[in-house]
Order: structure tokens, then sequence, then C-alpha cells
């Protein structure tokens, strides 16, 4: 039952539902006050890093950042790893901005430092060569002696890290006025003939900053901490409400352990609702991005803002289980609910022609530099079947081999845009469809009960009267009897909530001794006996029986 109606109804106020809103809109102001602006400080200086320590030669009137750079050369390299190490020292001729510098206890600046990982770590070591190094500006470690080339063929990639601080005036709208940033120029050599290089940024708040906690969001982020650690208990006292269900319909509340084995792996799995289990990792997302805030001094900034993210992702979508189930709004969960195990059976027997293409790819046109490793492989033919890049990826194709060019990416399109992409629709279609048709069904159903209720008396004797009346009487009878047999059945039991659900366990057991008198009954009216019985008189008398007692089931349910 919508939580709103439960309030109207029962007085029950939408705790939960009113949890959930608020955790909206404070993980949305995470978002909004505290990612928004710092993603947006963190690009516009890693575009400053990329600009002097990954792509020397980026002009200001480049637009977009290019996160590789290749190297072919060990001259090459050598002067590469020069330059960012003179840039480095000098940062601040070269920015618009100034930059602080980490110092050691002799006063002077805190060296960029080379770390090295070796294909095997002894025989390098054997060999002399270490696995860190300072460089300085007359001083490349490997790099100024004459076995570079020795090193890189013992090495597998190896870190050049830059460390600075970046103060900012307290006027600028940012969750802190001070940040360390540490620069990491990756270079990998593992597959030889070139070494590619790639940027890698981090970035902390300093240590020595007394945090505002208007100013700086903080009390966002308890608050978010607050409700996420409200909503985690909720999530958890509902799912022990279940054992005692369980166990006070199987085994007492004393044996929770024996009424849960009791239990088949399919009622298990319908026992935790999938809401229940969506909720429990959103609290634990939500709960930790508030406890980081208050220790973010030792926290990775992108790692809190992922955290952040994921706790704003589940509570937004964590609001559609408190939409009316039977609404048009829930018609998107409803379809996936009805649709979703014939799609996953489909996409099992998809998935290995996926998979047969993406290698047989791979293997065929790695020379496009499209297929060159199985992830990209999957990611192009992806990208094929959702209609990107065609002309691009095949034409590729068909200049590395033309015959089989053509042949890959005709029948890979047909088949998938044409077959795969139609059947899924079809499926989802056929699911909504069938979700439509209940309900008119439904309505149909609603619409001729009550226009067999409406009989017209005026123009019968008050005969004919009595007797569409007793009928009526008998029909409402049998369907408050069906309402009442069918009540415990255990696909309508997850629309129920806990207080409901034991009601329902009470009147199952009524219905079932209901039951047992009523074929006592029936074989008590049918029976032989040694002395003369009306068996005629005995089964009207059972129908005027079970009639008086329907009367009030009847009212009830009417």
């Amino acid at each position: 039952m919508h939580p709103l109606k439960k309030y109207e109804k029962y007085g029950f106020f939408p705790w939960k539902m009113v949890v959930q809103l608020l955790l909206v809109l404070f993980t949305t102001m995470q978002v909004w006050f505290i990612v928004n602006q710092n993603t947006s400080y963190a690009y516009t200086q890693y575009t400053v890093f990329n600009r002097f320590f990954l792509n020397h030669d980026v002009q200001g009137s480049d637009t977009t950042i290019t996160n590789t750079f290749n190297i072919f050369s060990t001259t090459k390299l050598t002067a590469y790893i020069q330059e960012s190490v003179n840039r480095y020292y000098n940062f601040n001729s070269y920015t618009i901005d100034n930059y602080n510098y980490f110092y050691k206890s002799t006063g002077f600046k805190q060296p960029p430092r080379l770390l090295s990982h070796y294909l095997d770590t002894q025989v390098a070591l054997d060999k002399g060569w270490e696995l860190e190094y300072d460089l300085l500006s007359n001083s490349l470690g490997p790099f100024s002696s004459d076995d570079v080339e020795e090193y890189l063929n013992n090495v597998k990639e190896f870190y050049v890290e830059f460390k600075m601080l970046h103060h900012l005036p307290s006027y600028i709208d940012l969750s802190s006025d001070c940040y360390q940033w540490t620069i990491k120029q990756k270079y990998s050599f593992k597959n030889h003939g070139t070494i590619i290089v790639e940027l890698l940024t981090e970035r902390i708040a300093c240590d020595h900053l007394d945090y505002n906690i208007v100013r700086n969001y903080i009390w966002v982020s308890i608050a978010v901490l607050l409700l996420g650690f409200f909503s985690f208990l909720n999530t958890v006292r509902e799912v022990v409400k279940r054992f005692r269900v369980v166990a006070e319909v199987r085994g007492g509340l004393q044996q929770y352990s024996r009424a849960w084995e009791k239990l088949g792996i399919a009622e298990k799995l319908k026992f935790f609702d999938g809401w229940v289990i969506f909720a429990f990792f959103g609290n634990l997302f939500q709960i930790f991005s508030g406890i980081l805030t208050l220790i973010n001094k030792s926290t990775y900034l992108n790692v809190h803002e992922i955290i952040i993210g994921f706790g704003c992702f589940f509570a937004w979508v964590g609001l559609v289980r408190f939409i009316n189930h039977r609404s048009v709004s829930y018609t998107i969960v409803n379809t996936v609910e009805r649709s979703g195990k014939t799609i996953g059976l489909y996409i099992v027997g998809v998935v290995p022609i996926f998979m047969g293409y993406a290698f047989l790819g791979m293997c065929y046109f790695w020379q496009t530099g499209i297929y060159y490793s199985t992830p990209m492989s999957m990611i192009a033919n992806y990208a094929l079947v959702n209609g990107d890049s065609v002309y691009a990826f095949s034409f590729a194709g068909f200049q590395e081999t033309p015959f089989m060019g053509q042949l890959y990416y005709y029948t890979f399109i047909v088949f998938f845009i044409c077959c795969v992409h139609n059947l899924f629709i079809a499926i989802i279609e056929g699911a909504f469809s069938s979700m439509r048709e209940e309900k008119l069904a439904k309505k149909d159903e609603e619409s001729s009960d009550s226009s067999d209720e409406e009989v017209p008396f005026g123009s019968m004797s008050p005969k004919q009267v009595k007797v569409i009346e007793t009928k009526e009487k008998k029909r409402k009878s049998v369907l408050a009897y069906q309402k009442i047999m069918n009540v415990g059945k255990q696909s309508e039991l997850a629309m129920y909530d806990e207080n409901t659900l034991k009601v329902i366990q009470q009147m199952d057991a009524l219905v079932k001794d209901i039951q047992s008198n009523l074929i006592s009954l029936e074989i008590l009216s049918n029976g032989s006996f040694t002395y003369s019985i009306e068996i005629g008189e005995l089964k009207e008398h059972l129908l005027r029986i079970i009639d008086n007692q329907l009367v009030p089931i009847t009212e009830y349910f009417n």
C-alpha cells in the first residue's frame, strides 16, 4: 500500500518516505555544492598539469585533452623526463597562478621521485638498479647513465611523481582553500616498441586547515550521515520484522534459525525484497560519504566524490519504491519485472554470438587500431549495435581486407540491429501490453459488477424482486467465500505490510478449519444411516447454515 494511503487509512506517518525525500535533497546538495565545485576546479588544474607534464606542445587554442603521449626513442625519453623535471622546479614561471612546494628539513625543495616496477625485482636489484630515485635537474637516476636501454629491458613500468601545494583565496566557493596535489607520469613499456605516457592526479585537502561547518558544507554531509544511519536502522528493523513473522508462523520466536532453515530457496529469495537490499547498500554509501567528510584531511577526494555520487544515485532511484505500484508512474518497473526473466534468458543466448564476433574482429582487424584488445573489441561492437561509427569501422575493415571486412560487418549489423534489437523491443512490448490488458480486464470486471448490481426493481412483481435479491445475495456470498479462501495465495503476499501479513497468516489457519468443517458437513449430509433420514432436508439445512454464516463476511467485503 502506498505510504500516503496507509497514512490516510491507518494513521501511520510515512517516515520512510520522508527520510528518503530528505536523503534525495541532501545528497543532491552534496553533489551540487561540494562535488560540482570541486570537480570544476580539479578539471581546470588537470588541464594545467596536462600541458606542462604530459603534452608539452599543447597550444592555448586546443580545446581537447589528450590523455596519453607516445615516445619512440631513448633519446626522446631522456629529454622528455629532463624537461618535466626542469618544469617542476620552475613551475611558477610557466603558470599564471602560484603553486607551493614541499621542502625537506635541509630547506631544499622535495625532489620528484622515480618509482620502478621491474619484471623481476630481485634480478633488477642484483644488477644494481633501485626501486626509487630522487630526480634532480643534473641527476636523473638511471637516465643519467649509459644503460638506459638495459634499464628499460628490466622494467615493466615506472612512475615519475611530483607533489605540490595549491593555496586558494578564501572567497572561492570550494570545500577547501588548500589542496595537496600528487601528479604522476606513468611510463608503460610492457609491450615494448613504444613507451606510452599517461598522467594521473590525486588530491587531498591540506592538513592544517580548520574547517567551517557552514562555509565548507560539512553540515550537509552531517545531515546525510544522520539520515543515512536512520534509514539504515529502519531497513534493519524491517528485516527483523520479517524474521519475526516467519519465526511465529514456522517455529516460535525463540527458533529463528530453525524457522529460516525450513524455508525453501525460492521462499528465502522472496523474503528479501529487492528494494530492501537496494536501500541497504545506498545507506552504506550515504553513511560513508558523511564519515569521510569529517576525516576529509586524510581522504583522496576523488574516492570521496565517487562515494557521494553512489549515495546520491541510490537516494534518487530509491524514490521509485514509494510510488504507487499500480500507477502509471511505476510502469517502467512493472514492465522490467515482467520482462526481466525472459530478457535475461534471451541475453544468455545472444552473448556467445556477440563474443564470437568480438574475438574474430580482434584476430582479423587488429591492425585497424579498433580491435587491438579484447575490451576494445567488445566496446567497438557494442557501439556498432547501437548504430555508432558504423561507416568508420566498416570502412576501416574494408581497407584491411575488402571481402572479409564487408562480410563481417554486414552479417554483424543485420543480425544484431535487425534481429536482436527488434526481439528486445518485442519482449518489452509484450510485457507492457500484458500489463495494460490486465488493467483493462480489471476495469471491465469492475464495470460488469457494478452493472449487475443495478436491478430494475420498478417493473417487477414483489415475487420476482425477492427471487433476484436471493440470487444476488448468493452471488455475493460466493464471491466473499472465494475471497476468504484465496486470501493466502503466496503470489499476493508481497503486496502486504508486516502487520497485515501476520493477520493473513491467522486467517489462513481459520480458512483451513472452515474447509475441514465444510468437508465434514458434506460427508454428514451424504452419509448412510441405519434409521430413516430426509437427505434433501439435510442438504437444504446445510445451505442455510452456510448462507447465514457468510452474511457478515458478505457485508464486510461488499
